[in-house]
């Protein structure tokens, strides 16, 4: 054997030997290296335990933690006050630039009000801005004909291979169960059918813009709980051509503590409210105006609020109230600016009843004619056309006289609203002498045929119950049985029992209309 090929033989011997060496230390490392990984993998694996659980409870309640939407039907639960969010990434293999979609959303419990506080959503993410921009919402819908089950319909375009965010939220205090589907769906089969014979769901008047209360032309007195809204609905009517009125409305509410008055709120609306309600916004729409915080009276118990402003003529408008407290609140809500009221015994109803009795045992005592005193809620049911007959108290300028009687005749001109009176027939039980008033209709005057006395003006407003004297400026009304007259720039309230005469110096007559023939 050649000297080269030996060496190229050692050579080779070597070059195995190494390899061997190598290799038994890689094997080493190997499985040292696998030992260390088992050791991470069963770390990693207690993470992903604790990231599942995390998962779990987070599943849906942020965009970061949302739900994949799934073609066809997706159903679940939504707790009260929480939300569901829904990933959605459209898909067009042939590359459109847009594609359609289409939701259905249905929930149940519905009452007829829940509808407007259970919503459905959807968002981009805008990586500019780093924000989640509302691109749409679900329009309320009414099709399948149970009041029991909310419905929402959104139909729509999206960009094809862009990630989309859906928003489920429930803003009642009750538990919903959902179905969403991704298509329109009519007359969904939910569960167990709802009973037909069922009547409908009552929505207690004040719940939103559709079931309004009348604001009552005066004092509107009433409770509220915490975090909820009582709505009115008021309108001025004239027949003399003005297009704009004068409106001043004070908010007094008990009690407060210094803060609370910045979390009740008294805003107004314009006449599209109900329609914008219904198509299912109702928290994109935008007050004209909100009242103002002030404190005529010193009471730090007592919140205050005014508003000034105008409102077109025979439009309606609306007055929210908003008690955004964590305890129940006592409201008073006047029609016209009030300093300093009283707002404690003064509105007590029961003492409001046996003021009412006492009136009534003097007005029997009236031998001229039989009083029968009725419910002011009867003095809503007046129907276009028909003529009213009031008995009426009469007191004469400086001393009163509680003895003389009136009789006031009113004629509902349109629903709702009330033409001036056409005339007065007063009779004086002590000298029995008569006496005719007539008024006209586009004045205040009142042509008096005894002595040319002016006498007071009442108009009725059966819509609401309550009466104005615009000759003297005065306010009755039947629900606190209170007289409002203007003194000093501003209203005070007295019992009806004690003002059976105006203030001091102003010769006229005074009517307390509150009983029905």
């Amino acid at each position: 054997m050649s000297r080269v090929k030996f060496i190229g033989m050692l050579l080779i011997i070597v070059q195995m030997f190494s390899m061997v060496v190598a290799t038994n230390a890689d094997s080493s490392q190997a499985w040292q290296g696998m030992y260390a990984s088992s050791e991470q993998t069963e770390v990693h694996a207690n993470e992903v335990v604790s990231l599942a659980s995390y998962n779990t409870k987070k599943s849906g309640k942020t965009p970061r933690h949302a739900l994949p939407l799934m073609m066809g039907l997706n159903k679940g639960s939504v707790a009260p006050g929480e939300e569901l969010w829904l990933t959605y990434t459209p898909f067009d293999p042939m590359e459109n630039a847009f594609m359609p979609l289409t939701l259905t959303f249905l929930f149940t419990p519905d009452d007829g009000h829940r509808i407007h506080r259970v919503h459905i959503d959807l968002f981009e993410f805008d990586s500019n801005t780093q924000k989640f921009r509302q691109f749409g919402a679900g329009s309320i819908v009414s099709r399948d004909g149970d009041y029991n089950t909310g419905e929402k319909l959104w139909k729509g375009w999206l960009m094809n291979n862009v990630t989309y965010y859906i928003r489920i939220q429930n803003g009642v205090h009750v538990g919903i169960d959902y179905w969403l589907f991704t298509d329109d769906i009519i007359n969904a089969e939910l569960g167990e059918k709802t009973n037909s014979s069922d009547a409908p769901v009552y929505v207690p008047p004040g719940m939103d813009p559709n079931h309004t209360i009348p604001l009552v032309h005066g004092v509107n007195i009433g409770h509220m709980e915490p975090h909820s809204d009582r709505w009115f609905k008021i309108r001025i009517t004239t027949f003399e051509g003005t297009v704009f009125h004068p409106l001043t409305l004070s908010l007094f509410f008990t009690p407060d503590d210094g803060n609370r008055v910045y979390k009740v709120h008294m805003d107004l609306f314009d006449p599209e409210v109900p329609r914008i309600w219904s198509r299912g916004y109702p928290f994109t729409f935008e007050s004209f105006g909100s009242g103002m915080v002030r404190s005529f009276d010193g009471d730090h118990h007592t919140g205050e609020q005014i508003w000034k402003g105008i409102i077109v003529n025979n439009q309606d408008f609306y007055v929210r109230l908003r008690n955004d407290n964590e305890i129940p609140i006592d409201y008073w809500l006047f029609t016209f600016e009030m300093m300093n009221p009283q707002l404690g015994d003064i509105y007590d109803q029961e003492m409001a009843k046996q003021t009412a009795e006492q009136k009534q045992a003097t007005r029997n005592d009236t031998p001229e004619t039989s009083v029968v005193q009725t419910n002011s809620a009867s003095a809503t049911q007046s129907v276009v056309g028909q003529t009213e007959w009031y008995d009426t108290v009469l007191g004469v300028f400086d001393p009163p006289n509680p003895e003389s009687l009136g009789r006031m005749e009113f004629v509902i001109a349109s629903d709702g609203q009330l033409m001036y009176q056409g005339h007065t027939d007063v009779y004086a039980s002590k000298s029995n002498n008569y006496r005719t008033n007539s008024y006209n209709t586009n004045t205040n005057d009142a042509n008096s045929h005894d002595n040319n006395v002016p006498t007071s003006n009442w108009q009725y407003d059966p819509s609401t119950g309550t009466y104005h004297d615009h000759y003297n400026n005065i306010y009755y009304y039947p629900q606190n049985d209170m007289y409002y007259y203007l003194q000093d720039g501003a209203y005070h309230g007295v019992p009806a029992q004690s003002f059976y005469s105006p203030p001091k110096d102003s010769r006229t007559y005074w009517a307390s209309p509150s009983t029905r023939m």
